[in-house]
């Protein structure tokens, strides 16, 4: 086999395996790959979700697959980008594992051969293999020999050290893998501004490109020389198709490649790569040596049929279905709607095709929900180079059914309007004549009428289906007007009645039925034992003498004795599984022994009851009377105290009891003694111990041994009583004897001591101060005053904002100035806690070790009364018990109004106050969505009015189309570049990017995740490919070192630091929250949801155009959000800044004689004030700039909110 041959099988193999990948998915979606780039289909990429219960679990991992000519004769290469830390993964990535090994390459000398590659093995089994590997790591034979020690020696810290690497790096980049539909297009020019406003423009020639039969397939430049053929190309790409798939008809081919080339295809080799990837998706193409017609029909009989009206109808899973569906609607059926409009209405019609044609003919003809245009004619978007026309079978046949149904439609009304229906002799309507179904003798019917009759008859298993004429016509239908108005299950099932009792009446001889369905065949071998169903609807194999399935080579009996000890396993297990708790959060399996019925899970430390088994917050989800004492029998709560084993013997019982029933539905034939089983029985309750006389109910319980309850359980002791008045003469009557109050005195001593440990070892909460409102019946704050420890003069206060009983938004308020205004500061992430930027950037406070803070100097509360606020729930010390968790800046941003209108309330001396929001990261989401809905509310008069001043946006993502398309700028050409802008790696960052704006094009387009995640992914791992060997620190370019605790260790001591049990309860925190500086669910919510790829500047024009100001600003080190993207998107922003905006220059701004920035303002008034739309960059600081220009950073920020220059 030569060269070229061999890649051909290896192409036709990969694409054979790609669509078996696409088309089946893979075993609990565990991961996804398919090649990076069509024009290329020996790289491929693979994204590997963790398995569960390993380190690796919740991560996301990258592979490189890169495939020999020869494959599958050779194994492909497997590459970890970036490297994974696991004992079978080399430094730089490769992965060490047998089956990737050649049968004859056995560098250890220990693996059997069949352990090692062969033609048989596929990438979904290797795939597989991998994840297997990372749940249980080869150690004999490691690639990484410091891994596979630590492994042995420490496997708890191998753990942590895994798991912080992944998920380090998940913050500093989502590295996940594109499966690109289409070709990348060509480099086109890419205007991109710097800060000074001028545009720089690159236009490369392109040269076309054609096929040499005598170089391997390799593309030569036309005008090359000698290199160059005169062939044509229709038959040379028929000639490139055949060779990978042989078996499709060749007529039929030549026009599929007319078609694409004349559809926009300017190069062959993108014709023919296209054209087999549709075929292999699409595999009911017409076949050599079989008629078009009869290849249609083959397809078309297997094809479900579906209800295209139906509210329930499941979403397309066809790629192709949405960009066609729309493209119909506004192009073609509704040129004279609104674009937007249709969008819209196709998404709430769940974007299904016919639904949405109906709704909007209904919206055309009412004529009040949209100003229709006049001109019929859209502008038809091109299609670009190398690209397919849309294709989708789904959408095909729905508009095939469509078109059908409207003309049905039209039909029926031009028959009411004229009068020329014919009437039904059932219903007596008036019907179009297609619509009717006639006897022999001409009575005519309607179809519904027809149908309903039929089905009733089918129904009573008659397959005489009579004429229902009122004259007594009793003639049945004929077979051909019956397929006219049965549906096709009915029909099926109407043949099937009908043979059934044909073969009834012809009384065969030794014909048997199948028990499981009608099929019947006669078996003329008396010896055979066993019935094989040729129904292939059925296929079951039974026994023929019990009418069972089949159980050889057990005899009947034996297969009953069997049955009956399945059930009763079947029953055991479910009282097995009723014995067992599992955690609702982690899954984790528990059993508890004795103690109360607030359980801790032993893995996630998720607070849950052991009665009910759901989430819980604390003790206020009990009742807490005592262990022994009565309960209150109207209580609707779970009981804190219980007898353990009366609690685990009702459960088994109650599953015992419902599996019995669950068998014996299943199982009818059953016996019962077969599903008997032995219950637990509770041991009784021990006699309540004699009073001691004169001793309280407290002493008794230290007496007995009862449980005692801690500091910090409500209610837990008995509730005092009012004190009553004894009159002196009756108190020697109530005292027990001296020597019994000598020993109660001495138990109480004892308790009190008890509960002074207790209270030192468990600190116990202080109370808050409650605040509700009228117009929040689901929201409330919490609030108590504390002593700053780092600033004495300065009030401090924490709380929560309770949403319902399920989200609690953890916030802490510094409050100096007596006539400041208001700030709140927001992290971003998604998940980022705002108390870490108060210890770690602009707070009193600055961390400085794990377990102790100093004063910060440059603290923004030095200016402004501070609030940092932690949400959405479940970020920071912010906790959740609901199911839901918030992934959208949008829904977040209600959440936080409501937390503004209750401060106000409990602080109404900051009501009148100028109010600025602060963000950073993924707050530029956050405050510009936040400030919008904050704004709505004010111009609707809600009350209390929040004084919205400006917002201020540091290193924020606001435009993700718009930023990230100017990563391979910075890279190569900023002030801070670590690449030759002359490089090649440059010239390939460079290209991609009109392949990335085509991707956002889609996202814009059509809104949804499905098309944005995507083109984030690309942004941030396709514009920045290659970053990770750089070494550098993404959030600061200066520093040489990788990981976000690794490059600022404060990160690390904060987290530790508001982990402490001491902080929790100086802070109020319940000390089941564990607090973490970044949530992960949070991130991972928020990304699925797409929202960092919501354009913000819709809602900072509105902010503009209501006057309130906007400061944007940037520290020039910082790649993950770089300063040229943050000015860029300014740059563009139409509003009524815009022209005085690009024509201003940038002005230098010194602060004590030194360059710290440039700012461009306008609306500033000459250079008066601050201005409405203020630019800053920022010398010399990184992602974080409060905390690497502190100084600086202050000075800023007090000249904003004092709106004074910035550069005066």
């Amino acid at each position: 086999m030569n060269k070229k041959s061999q890649s051909a099988t290896a192409l036709r193999r990969l694409m054979t395996e790609y669509k078996q990948l696409t088309t089946n998915g893979s075993p609990d979606s565990m991961f996804t790959a398919g090649p990076v780039s069509e024009d290329n289909f020996f790289e491929w990429e693979a994204l590997i979700h963790g398995p569960k219960d390993t380190p690796y679990e919740g991560g996301v991992f990258v592979a490189k697959l890169e495939f020999p000519s020869d494959y599958p004769l050779n194994p492909f290469k497997m590459k970890f980008d970036p490297p994974l830390l696991h004992p079978n993964v080399y430094a730089d990535g490769n992965v060490c594992i047998s089956i990737l090994h050649s049968p004859g390459d056995d560098p250890n000398m220990y693996e059997l051969a069949s352990e090692r590659w062969s033609p048989v093995q596929s990438v979904e089994k290797v795939l597989l293999s991998v994840i297997s590997m990372l749940a249980e790591p080869n150690l004999e034979s490691g690639a990484n020999v410091d891994c596979c020690k630590l492994y042995r020696e420490n496997k708890a810290e191998f753990e942590r050290q895994v798991r912080a690497s992944w998920l380090e790096h998940m913050y500093d980049e989502q590295d996940v893998v594109v499966i690109s539909s289409s070709p990348e297009p060509e480099l086109d020019d890419v205007p991109l501004r710097s800060t000074k406003g001028k545009a720089r423009r690159s236009n490369p020639d392109v040269l076309p490109v054609v096929l040499d039969d005598d170089d391997d397939d390799q593309p030569i430049a036309s005008g090359s020389g000698s290199g160059s053929k005169d062939i044509d190309p229709i038959e040379a790409t028929i000639q490139q198709v055949l060779d990978v798939i042989p078996n499709v008809e060749r007529d039929h081919l030549r026009s599929v490649v007319v078609q694409y080339i004349t559809a926009g295809y300017q190069e062959a080799s993108g014709v023919g790569t296209a054209i087999i990837s549709h075929l292999l998706e699409h595999p009911d193409y017409p076949k050599a040596g079989k008629r078009k017609t009869e290849a249609v029909a083959a397809s078309s009989s297997k094809r479900v049929k579906v209800d295209y009206m139906a509210d329930d109808r499941p979403a397309a899973t066809d790629m192709g279905y949405i960009p066609l569906s729309l493209d119909y609607l506004i192009r073609i059926d509704f040129p004279t709607i609104p674009k937007d409009y249709i969008v819209k209405k196709f998404y709430d019609k769940k974007s299904l095709y016919a639904p949405t044609y109906i709704a909007l003919k209904e919206d055309l003809k009412d004529g009040t929900k949209f100003v229709a245009k006049k001109s019929t004619k859209r502008t038809e978007k091109s299609r670009g180079k190398a690209k397919a026309p849309p294709q989708s079978e789904d959408f095909e046949m729905e508009r095939i059914w469509l078109l059908q149904y409207l003309d049905e439609r039209a039909e029926l009304e031009e028959c009411e309007q004229n009068g020329t229906g014919l009437e039904c002799g059932c219903c007596f309507g008036d019907y179009p004549f297609s619509w009717m179904i006639q006897c022999p003798d001409a009575h005519l019917f309607c179809r519904d009428c027809a149908r309903r009759s039929a089905e009733e008859c089918i129904g009573n298993r008659k397959t005489e289906l009579l004429c229902m004429d009122q004259s007594g016509c009793k003639l049945a239908f004929a077979e051909s007007e019956i397929q006219r108005f049965l549906p096709e299950k009915s029909l099926e099932l109407w043949h099937r009645i009908k043979q059934e009792k044909e073969i009834e009446l012809a009384q065969i001889d030794g014909l048997e039925t199948c028990p499981f369905c009608s099929y019947a065949v006669v078996i003329e071998n008396e010896e055979e034992r066993l019935f094989r169903c040729e129904n292939s609807a059925c296929g079951m194999v039974s026994c023929r003498k019990c009418k069972k399935e089949d159980h050889l080579p057990k005899s009947c009996e034996e297969a009953e004795k069997d049955k009956a000890l399945d059930g009763r396993h079947a029953i055991e297990e479910a009282m097995t599984k009723a014995l067992m708790r599992n955690c609702p959060k982690c899954d984790q399996n528990f059993v508890k022994e004795s103690g109360c019925n607030k359980m801790t899970c032993p893995k996630c430390r998720s607070l849950v009851c052991y009665v009910c088994r759901q989430v819980i917050r604390g003790y206020d989800h009990f009742d807490q009377t005592p262990q022994g004492a009565a309960r209150n029998p109207k209580s609707k709560k779970c009981p804190l105290w219980e007898s353990v084993e009366q609690r685990h013997a009702d459960d088994v019982k109650q599953a015992a009891e419902a599996a019995q029933e669950e068998y014996r539905r299943l199982n009818p034939e059953v016996n019962e003694e077969d599903l008997a089983v032995d219950l637990p029985q509770a041991p009784a309750p021990p006699a309540p111990p004699a009073p001691l006389p004169g001793v309280g109910q407290m002493a008794q319980r230290v007496q007995y041994g009862y449980h005692v309850a801690y500091p910090g359980m409500p209610g837990a002791w008995p509730p005092p009583h009012p004190a009553q008045l004894v009159p002196q003469a009756f108190l020697p009557q109530l005292q027990p004897p001296r020597p019994q109050i000598a020993q109660y005195q001495h138990e109480l001593l004892n308790l009190q001591r008890a509960r002074l440990e207790d209270a030192r070892q468990h600190p116990t909460v202080h109370h808050f101060d409650y605040v509700t409102a009228a117009t929040l019946p689901n929201h409330q704050i919490r609030v108590r005053e504390l002593n700053s420890p780092c600033d004495p003069a300065v009030k401090q206060y924490t709380g929560y904002l309770d949403i319902s009983k399920d989200k609690h938004l953890f916030f802490e308020s510094r409050n100096n100035p007596q006539n400041a205004p208001l700030s709140t500061w927001l992290s971003g992430g998604p998940g980022g806690s705002s108390i870490l930027g108060l210890l770690f950037e602009n707070g009193p406070c600055t961390i400085v070790s794990a377990n102790s803070t100093r004063w910060n100097p440059y603290s923004w509360n030095e200016v402004s009364n501070m609030i940092y606020l932690d949400q959405p729930a479940g970020t920071g010390y912010s906790y959740s018990t609901s199911s839901h968790t918030i992934d959208s800046s949008q829904e977040a941003a209600k959440d936080f109004y409501a937390f503004l209108q209750l401060f106000l309330v409990r602080f109404p001396q900051y009501a009148d106050r100028p109010f600025h929001i602060l963000s950073e990261s993924h707050g530029g989401q956050y405050a510009t969505h936040f400030a919008n809905h904050v704004n709505r509310q004010n111009k609707a008069l809600v009350q209390p009015r929040i004084n919205l001043e400006s917002i201020l946006i540091v290193n924020g993502l606001v435009n993700a189309a718009i930023q990230d398309a100017t990563s391979p700028e910075y890279a190569c050409a900023g002030p801070h570049a670590f690449w030759d802008k002359e490089s090649e790696h440059c010239k390939r960052l460079r290209s991609r990017i009109p392949r990335f704006r085509e991707l956002f094009r889609q996202c814009r387009d059509f809104g949804t995740p499905l098309t944005c995640i995507p083109a984030m992914i690309y942004g941030s791992v396709g514009l920045r490919e290659g970053f990770e060997k750089t070494g550098r620190n993404r959030f600061d370019v200066r520093q040489s070192c990788t990981g976000i605790t690794a490059c600022y260790k404060e990160i690390g001591w904060a987290q530790s630091y508001l982990n402490s049990s001491e902080i929790k309860a100086v802070l109020g925190i319940p000390t089941e929250v564990n607090y973490r500086w970044i949530s992960v669910d949070i991130s991972q919510a928020f990304t699925r949801a797409g929202d960092d790829s919501h354009d913000a500047m819709p809602a900072v024009q509105e902010l503009l155009k209501d006057g309130i100001r906007v400061l944007n600003l940037a520290g020039d080190t910082d790649f993950a959000s770089n300063f040229i993207g943050a000015f860029e998107w300014m740059y563009q922003l139409d509003s009524a800044y815009k022209e005085e905006f690009q024509a201003l220059e940038s002005i230098v701004w010194k602060l004590n004689d030194k360059a710290v920035g440039e700012v461009r303002a306008a609306g500033d008034l000459g250079g008066m004030t601050a201005g409405n739309f203020t630019w800053l960059r920022v010398y010399e600081a990184g992602h974080w700039v409060s905390y690497d220009q502190r100084k600086v950073a202050l000075e800023f920020f007090k000249r904003w909110i004092q709106n004074k220059p910035l550069a005066g």
